[in-house]
């Protein structure tokens, strides 16, 4: 007989899960015992290696790769507390970008005879020189740096406000724009004046000043910048937690020793906030039950999943019937019912079996099964009434071992199956139902026994 694939019935396997909860509930304590375990062991390990040492002598234990490591977290905290001090002391950020002081200062680009730019290749590489160099001075934070001296900032708090316009070749037009020169005094006469001495080095040109225009605007320009800096901290953040995660007992230790004796609200900021635990810390090796509750959570959660999986792999590969379905799906076989070992449901199995011999003009059936033993009282009060409905029954053993068993079988021709979920082989099942089919018996249903 070919067999199905078998198919996993959801209704079926909950109630795999009802009948054998106590395999859960095993798993569970097991796996809940043994992440506790894991977690006091761990515990008890962690207090031996932060064991107090000297930083000297935390630092020689590391490897090159631990140093490099460690050193990794410290660039990207340094790089944090660098950002974080561009956010709260940079010109830009204290900008409104919905109402900005817009200062545009423009320039025309000549000839020391006076001539103007225009076309031709010999003209225009004096001027157009002029201008792109002119033009690097400004972007590149030569003028930023001359601005500073001038007013005693740093260069790296302001020089995003001066944003130079790109030089229009063959017009020799040049202009710079200044955002914020309302909040920095002397901003502008400064910018003005570093051009003016950065021209009079230019050969052959002359940089003569046109125009100054202020206005308040609302500018992307700072919006984009501030926003920039802004996703730019949470990007080195990031960079602080995905590196210090890395980082094993030792490494943390010696960093955790580093740290130790600077006050600097940031790192402390930037640890706390980090994966790292905070009772994982050398400060911190005091037993907790909160650990270790969150540990047995664990264990009860794989301990469900690991019993689930052992019932999915019963379902999938056991060898014996596991559900309904084995004997409709995977079999062919019509159920007829399933009965309670408590004899609950017979009647109805019963009712069922007459209607169908009743239909069928069937007046004899025989009952056979591969474990006739363990439901013979099931069997004996199935046969009963059902002689008492006027059908020749008869039980049958070994017919496929003994002669007169086997011609008696034939002789009846139509057969009921009684099998067991859990009990009976499904090997032996398949076997009986082939048996039968090779002898022309017919099958009539199977009479589950649900134990």
């Amino acid at each position: 007989m070919k067999t199905k694939d078998r198919v996993i019935n959801i209704d079926e396997y909950i109630k795999c899960v009802k009948r054998y909860w106590y395999v859960i509930l095993v798993c569970v304590l097991f796996f809940s015992v043994l992440a506790s375990g894991f977690y006091i062991y761990r515990h008890n390990t962690k207090e031996t290696v932060n064991a107090e040492i000297g930083i000297e002598e935390a630092y020689s234990q590391l490897s090159d790769v631990e140093k490099a490591n460690v050193s990794i977290v410290l660039n990207n905290y340094e790089d944090y507390c660098e950002c974080v001090y561009l956010l709260n002391n940079t010109v830009i950020e204290q900008l409104d970008p919905n109402n900005v002081m817009r200062t545009g200062l423009s320039y025309k680009i000549t000839y020391t005879d006076g001539t103007n730019n225009v076309a031709g290749t010999e003209l225009n590489t004096p001027v157009n020189t002029a201008g792109s160099n002119l033009y690097f001075y400004c972007s590149q934070g030569g003028l930023s740096r001359d601005v500073s001296e001038d007013l005693g900032i740093e260069a790296r708090l302001f020089e995003d406000c001066i944003v130079p316009s790109a030089y229009v070749v063959d017009t020799g037009c040049f202009s710079i724009v200044l955002y914020g020169s309302d909040i920095i005094p002397g901003m502008t006469e400064s910018v003005k004046t570093n051009i003016e001495k950065y021209a009079d080095n230019l050969s052959n040109t002359n940089v003569e000043f046109i125009s100054e225009v202020s206005s308040t605007t609302r500018s992307s320009y700072i919006f984009s910048n501030q926003k920039n800096l802004e996703e730019g901290l949470a990007t080195i953040q990031n960079r602080f937690n995905t590196s210090i995660k890395r980082l094993t007992d030792k490494e943390l230790q010696y960093l955790e020793l580093a740290m130790k004796d600077v006050n600097n609200e940031t790192f402390v900021y930037l640890y706390d906030n980090s994966e790292i635990a905070a009772n994982d810390s050398s400060d911190n090796n005091a037993f907790s039950y909160k650990g270790l509750l969150k540990y047995i959570a664990l264990g009860v959660l794989i301990g469900i999943v690991f019993a689930l999986m052992v019932f999915l792999a019963r379902f999938m590969f056991s060898n014996k019937i596991v559900s309904t379905h084995d004997y409709t799906d995977l079999l062919g076989l019509t159920l007829i019912n399933s009965v309670g070992s408590d004899l609950s449901n017979i009647d109805f199995a019963v009712l069922r079996l007459s209607v169908i011999c009743d239909k069928n003009n069937i007046k004899r059936v025989a009952i056979i099964s591969t474990a006739i033993e363990q439901y013979e009282t099931i069997i004996n009060e199935l046969a009963n009434r059902l002689i008492k409905r006027n059908i020749n029954v008869s039980i049958i053993r070994d017919y496929m071992v003994e002669y007169d068993s086997y011609e008696e079988l034939q002789q009846y021709g139509n057969c009921i199956v009684v099998e067991g979920i859990g009990r009976s082989v499904l090997k032996k099942v398949i076997k009986e139902t082939d048996f039968c089919s090779e002898n022309d018996v017919n099958i009539i249903g199977v009479i589950d026994i649900d134990a």
